[in-house]
């Protein structure tokens, strides 16, 4: 098997349990897999060498030079006094610093390799440390590839800007808790998760406290989507807090001790209901949240006394209008994972807001049509700033496309912004970090701060012998390949959400063919290279008759595995709802197995063997299904 998960310097193999779907199937003998043991020991493994991507180029941004990206950043944490020390959390990529985030190209280095999991869920500085070395990161599972992420979560520190981190978490409190929060105060460090609520030390680390089983702290039971501090008292903390009839935004002016609810009755009706909350604080006692339900922004609030007497007002929805439809910035529903929100440190009045993607000129109908109202070519980055001193119905206006000097924008699937310290916004999504470098007006553009940054999200990858290089299919970064041999910065062929690869370079010595498609197989193409890696042709196989009978029977895959013969490089199957076999490149193909192959982040077919061209090996939930022969 060739499939790896590979992020930064880590490959790792996957295996997923899933449901078993049972069913009788002519020619096909089912076989239990039992993993009894450690197949090998941590310290014989191979020595792995980065290859990329970092980054990628051609990607789905729009006036920013080369198009680069290169996967998904959850956290942008500046330096306090210094812009060019700019820290990054990765999706499924660890903790990176750059001392030099100004620069065109900034170099990254990865600074967490000791962490169980790579998976980042908050990074922050400890303000109580002068010299501003000591940060905490925390785990959390936010992959917009169905929350996938290795290994077991957790809290570290360190105090010397680059670690090496410590594990606070030595008790194993957050084994199993995606942070979404982290509040560093010196021994007091606060957390907050999803499936936990609001937990705090004050020993750092030693002990953690789950304060919703504390009467006394005034935090009810339930998850937490936020977690912030306000940026000029250490002391206080805000938070989204609790379920049901409790939910809201809590405060806290004692680090973390006891809370307060501070929202109003309409905004705990609307939180109650939420799917994401995110909360904001600028430097004149300004709080903003933001509250998404059903994936789409439905809400956002300001209060310009930290909570307190003078209440909270509702702020307009950030939208555009789109041949009489109207968009909100959650045009993909995807809310839940891609919501930002930063206050701006020199007005009190202004909110940044970040959402998924932008709409085609005529969604919902086909065919795609741009540029839209923003000005957008592109499924790219959405994203508002919110002024709410003008008169309601006239607060918001883009800050990308029409928004900016050049008609830019970042990679779609906003995840986290903040400023610098030259008030520069600085804005993590699933392309990677981008930097708007006048935000409050029409002036600036955006540009990338991707360097050579790894944190793709690579679910598939496969290797072309001719010519020497990595194909790969990624999370949102589309189908990214080697420009040539062991080089790290690569060139994405396709974008969106890239399906699963295969290459064909046993055909011909002269040429080698690479098989790809986007989400739910669509796209799907054959491009031909030489064994220089000059692209020769590419062309789209019909499928026939894949679209039909058992994928509408059983649902199609978002990500379709596909895998060719090692015998024979004309043959291939592919599964998508069923299990499909072509005998000429996908031109053509039968249904031969009405089951469900493993599909997210698994590879789980071998087909072709030494002797017997016909076999197939299909991995489905916990058995391996095995044909010995093709049907007559």
């Amino acid at each position: 098997m060739k499939k790896v998960i590979v992020n930064h310097q880590t490959a790792y193999n996957r295996e997923t349990k899933q449901p078993v779907k049972k069913g009788l199937l002519c020619q096909w003998t089912t076989l239990c897999l039992i993993v009894i043991g450690t197949l090998m020991a941590h310290g014989a493994m191979a020595q792995w060498i980065q290859q990329g991507p970092g980054p990628s180029k051609n990607g789905q941004v729009e006036g920013i030079t080369d198009g680069e990206i290169v996967g998904a950043v959850n956290c942008v944490t500046p330096h306090p006094t210094n812009a060019d020390i700019l820290y990054i959390g990765g999706v499924n990529g660890g903790v990176w610093r750059t001392d030099n985030a100004t620069a065109t190209r900034p170099v990254w280095g990865f600074i967490s390799p000791e962490f169980t999991s790579q998976a980042i869920g908050a990074l922050e500085f400890d303000p109580t440390d002068a010299t501003n070395l000591t940060l905490v990161a925390a785990n959390g599972r936010t992959s917009s590839f169905a929350g996938i992420g290795f290994g077991n979560r957790g809290v570290y520190r360190t105090t010397t800007g680059t670690g090496p981190w410590t594990n606070i978490d030595v008790t194993g409190t957050f084994t199993t808790r995606n942070i979404t929060g982290i509040a560093p105060r010196g021994a007091v460090i606060v957390a907050a998760s999803t499936n936990g609520g609001i937990w705090r030390t004050i020993n750092t680390g030693g002990l953690w406290t789950q304060l919703s089983t504390v009467p006394a702290s005034g935090l009810p039971a339930g998850g937490s989507f936020d977690l912030v501090g306000d940026p000029l008292d250490n002391t206080i903390l805000y938070a989204h807090a609790g379920a049901g009839a409790n939910a809201g935004i809590y405060k806290s002016i004692n680090s973390g001790e006891s809370w307060i609810r501070v929202s109003d009755a309409a905004m705990n009706t609307d939180i109650a209901a939420a799917g994401n909350v995110e909360l904001a604080v600028g430097r004149s006692n300004n709080v903003y949240v933001a509250i998404v339900q059903g994936g789409r922004l439905s809400d956002i609030y300001r209060s310009g006394d930290g909570g307190g007497a003078g209440g909270w007002t509702a702020l307009d929805i950030p939208t555009t209008t789109e041949t009489g439809t109207v968009f909100g910035i959650h045009v993909g529903g995807q809310g839940n994972n891609h919501l930002s929100l930063a206050a701006d440190p020199a007005n009190a009045n202004v909110v940044y807001i970040g959402g998924d993607r932008q709409p085609w000129r005529t969604e919902p109908v086909a065919p795609v049509s741009f540029p839209n109202a923003s000005g957008a070519d592109d499924f790219t980055g959405r994203l508002f700033r919110i002024n709410a001193a003008l008169a309601p119905g006239s607060q918001f206006t883009a800050i990308t496309h029409v928004g900016t000097a050049g008609n830019s924008a970042p990679h779609a699937d906003s995840r986290d912004m903040d400023f610098d310290a030259n008030g520069d916004m600085i804005e993590g999504d699933d392309g990677g970090v981008y930097k708007q470098n006048s935000p409050a007006d029409a002036t600036g553009n955006w540009t990338a701060l991707v360097g050579n940054l790894n944190v793709t999200e690579l679910h598939s990858i496969d290797w072309d012998a001719n010519a020497n290089i990595i194909v790969s299919g990624a999370q949102d970064n589309g189908i990214p390949q080697q420009e040539f041999p062991g080089n790290s910065r690569w060139a994405s062929i396709s974008t969106g959400d890239g399906g699963d690869v295969s290459v064909d370079d046993i055909s011909s010595a002269a040429t080698s063919a690479r098989y790809s498609s986007a989400q739910g197989f669509s796209n799907f193409r054959r491009r031909v290279y030489s064994p220089g890696n000059t692209f020769v042709s590419q062309t789209f196989p019909a499928l026939t008759d894949i679209a039909t009978g058992l994928r509408i029977a059983n649902g199609f895959s978002f990500v379709t595995p596909i895998k060719l013969n090692s015998q024979n490089g004309s043959m291939l199957i592919a599964a998508n709802g069923g299990l499909f076999e072509s005998a000429d490149g996908g031109t053509t193909v039968s249904n031969i197995g009405a089951f469900t192959v493993n599909n997210f982040g698994q590879d789980a077919l071998a087909y072709g063997a030494a002797g017997n061209a016909n076999i197939i090996y299909a991995g489905v939930g916990a058995t391996v299904r095995v044909r010995t022969a093709a049907a007559p």
